[in-house]
Parts: structure tokens; C-alpha cells; sequence
């Protein structure tokens, strides 16, 4: 009969006594790892993103907090602070310096405009100037602005965020935007840092499109008067991709174009409006020009953004004015931006229609 097996207790110095130093190990191998991987991350944070700044395409809304910070609205006797904001319309089409010379004596015109801004950003930025102190707030507004709030990129909530522009603003939320907006506006320097940690990398590529493209300026991020990027002139077959490709993104955008209710774009102006209706700054909006080649396309729209506009002026105090048409097709660098000729008679125009600047700070019924 065989004998049952025999159990021998194991040395106390076999690894297979205890998962202790089998722990040990592992945490021994892994510490370089770990250790670099954290000395990287403290080189992005403190040392590569400081130096190497923001991506050019974001850097504009953080000079625009640091600008405002050092008291860029520190006023002259007697003088009002009047902001234009707007998109690439408005990055284009305006010189605040021209603004100036035809608005009424008494004001001090800035342009904050920045390419891309959607309708979120617009507010968010007039929001900050009024708080800021500026007089009047002007939204030279695309007339498909008037459709439900866009996205944003995560590289420009980021920077909004950066900028400090979420903060204090109760009507950032559901329905428009989104819990992962709402998280990346509201983060801090280390959460931007992180997102931007590819940015040596960005800043590679965008040196090299600089270089192979032509026709197109940098200005400085900071640039508060004519912050204008285009330099050439589409003609031909390139101007008529251009046109084609804004008349589909209008085509796609009226989708949402005379939706009402919550969520919708009428819905976000107006409560633009009743918010502006309580501060001691004034928001005005112009409806920006469009090139005659899309007038077939634009004008009902231009016209229904107007209908929409006009009654809300009169109950909030907006001040609404309406530019659609006043470009000529020679005014135009492409099928959406005006050039030299077009941005000077658009700031002309502009600053014609300001109103005195005794006048804007008069209770809305008292208009």
C-alpha cells in the first residue's frame, strides 16, 4: 500500500512564500519607468508649454484674458469703450482704427474678433468685456449663426478655459453643452497642460504650412485693431469651390435655422438679449454682408434673421443693425471674407451706425 505523499513546509526565503517580494520586484522595475514618465509630464507642464506658448490657432483667446487683465479698458476722460466681436467675418472685415474715425466722437473701438468663435464663444467673450467694462459690445453676426450653438473643438475649450471665461457664468450647461464641454471649460492649468501635451509637435507642423503657404499674415495674438490673416484673392475656379462650399454649409446649418424652443439658436439670442437687458454695457448686433454671388441663397435668409432680430431689439434695448448687401463682389478676398476695399468700407459702415455714446447707457424702455 503506498504511502500518502509527504507535505515539507517551504524556506522562509522562497520567493513563493510571500507575494511581498514579488511586489518588490515589480515596483523596482516599474520606478524608472514611472519616474520618467512623471519627469515628462513636469517638462510639458513647466517647461515646454511656458516656451513654447499656445497653438497659433487658440493663442488669441487667451491674449484677449491677458489683455483684459492688464486693464486694456483703463479709460481716457470722457471716453467710451466700444468692442466688435464676431467670427472670421469679423477678423477680416474690420479695422477698429476706421471704426473709430466715423463713430461718434466719444468712443474708443477695440476688435476681438477671432476666427472660428461660435455662438457659445460669443457670448462668453461678451459676457467678459461687459464685465470688463466696455460700453458697447457689438456681434457682427453671420446670418447661419442664427442655427442651433455649435460644437466646440477641445483645443478651443481648453483655451476659453485657460482664459478663465467659463467662470461665473450660471448659463453654461444642458441644453447648451454638453457634461464633457462643461469639464473641459472649467479646467485647470494642469488639465490644459495635459491636453496640449503634443504641442511641440504642433508647433512643427504649423511652421511648415507657414512656410508652403502664401497670401496669408500672422498678426500678433494681441492685436486689437485690424487682426486680418488673408492677403490674396481667390478668382476663377478656386472662388467657385469657395462659393460652393459656403452655400452647402448654409444649406446644412438651415436645418436648424427656424427651430424655436430650447436648445435652438433663436432660443440662445434671445437669452443672450434678456441677460444684456440687465447690465450696464449694451450689446448691439449686425447682421454681416454676404457675397452678391450667394445673394439667391442669403437674402431670405439675411431677411429672416432681421424679422427676428428687430422685435427683440425693441423689447430688450439691442441695438440691431443690418449690413447685409453693402458689400459689392469686388469688396471680397474670397466667397465669405471681405479684402482691403471691403474691410474698410464694412468699418466705415460700422462705425456710421454707432450711436452716441451718452445714449447706451439708457434704460431699454427709456430708448
Amino acid at each position: 500500500m503506498p504511502e500518502p505523499p509527504t507535505h515539507h513546509p517551504r524556506p522562509e526565503n522562497d520567493p513563493g512564500a510571500s507575494v511581498g517580494p514579488v511586489l518588490l520586484e515589480l515596483a523596482r522595475l516599474a520606478a524608472p519607468v514611472l519616474i520618467g514618465l512623471a519627469a515628462a509630464v513636469a517638462a510639458q507642464h513647466w517647461f515646454v508649454l511656458p516656451r513654447l506658448g499656445f497653438p497659433a490657432e487658440v493663442r488669441r483667446p487667451i491674449a484677449m484674458s491677458e489683455s483684459l487683465d492688464a486693464g486694456l479698458f483703463n479709460k481716457q476722460t470722457n471716453t467710451a469703450v466700444a468692442v466688435i466681436i464676431s467670427n472670421s467675418a469679423g477678423v477680416e472685415g474690420v479695422d477698429a482704427n476706421i471704426v473709430q474715425q466715423a463713430a461718434p466722437e466719444g468712443w474708443q473701438v477695440f476688435n476681438f474678433s477671432s476666427n472660428g468663435t461660435n455662438q457659445l464663444e460669443t457670448r462668453m467673450l461678451a459676457d467678459t468685456l461687459a464685465d470688463a467694462g466696455a460700453d458697447l459690445v457689438i456681434w457682427l453676426m453671420r446670418p447661419d449663426m442664427l442655427e442651433s450653438p455649435r460644437d466646440m473643438h477641445a483645443d478651443v475649450t481648453h483655451a476659453w478655459a485657460k482664459g478663465g471665461f467659463a467662470q461665473d457664468r450660471d448659463w453654461l450647461g444642458a441644453p447648451w453643452v454638453d457634461n464633457q464641454t462643461l469639464q473641459a471649460l472649467s479646467s485647470g492649468p494642469w488639465e490644459t497642460s495635459m491636453h496640449f501635451r503634443r504641442r511641440w509637435l504642433d508647433e512643427l507642423n504649423y511652421t511648415m504650412r507657414r512656410r508652403m503657404r502664401q497670401g496669408i499674415r500672422t498678426p500678433a495674438a494681441n492685436d486689437w485693431v485690424a487682426p486680418f490673416n488673408l492677403e490674396i484673392e481667390l478668382d476663377g475656379e478656386r472662388l467657385d469651390r469657395h462659393l460652393s462650399e459656403i452655400a452647402s454649409q448654409m444649406d446644412a446649418a438651415l436645418e436648424s435655422f427656424n427651430a424655436t424652443g430650447e436648445g435652438t439658436g433663436r432660443s440662445f439670442i434671445t437669452d443672450m438679449a434678456d441677460d444684456f437687458a440687465q447690465r450696464p454695457a449694451t450689446l448691439g448686433i449686425i447682421i454681416a454682408p454676404t457675397h452678391p454671388a450667394l445673394s439667391d441663397q442669403f437674402t431670405p435668409v439675411e431677411a429672416a434673421v432681421h424679422n427676428f432680430l428687430v422685435p427683440l431689439g425693441h423689447r430688450t434695448g439691442v441695438l440691431i443693425g443690418n449690413a447685409g448687401g453693402l458689400l459689392h463682389a469686388h469688396h471680397y478676398a474670397d466667397a465669405i471674407h471681405p479684402d482691403a476695399a471691403g474691410r474698410e468700407t464694412l468699418s466705415h459702415w460700422i462705425g456710421k451706425w454707432m450711436p452716441a455714446p451718452a445714449s447706451v447707457h439708457t434704460h431699454p424702455t427709456d430708448r
